[in-house]
């Protein structure tokens, strides 16, 4: 499972910075905005994925994971 999590989430990473720097006209400070925005909302997520995930079918919660995390 952890293979396939980093197979969808490194293209998001290593496209990242030219994102920033073609896309959005930015510098190193919103890229760091950037990379503190995922990973705040990682945190968030395995708080609230913690707390109410026992309520639904862990494999519907992965492929949906996957799917809006792209």
């Amino acid at each position: 499972m952890a293979a396939s999590i980093n197979f969808f989430a490194t293209p998001m990473y290593v496209f990242e910075a030219a994102y920033v720097k073609d896309v959005l006209r930015g510098d190193a400070k919103l890229m760091s905005y950037l990379g503190v925005g995922f990973m705040t909302g990682a945190i968030i997520g395995g708080i609230i994925v913690g707390q109410i995930g026992s309520k639904f079918d862990k494999k519907k919660l992965v492929i949906n994971g996957l799917i809006f995390s792209a």
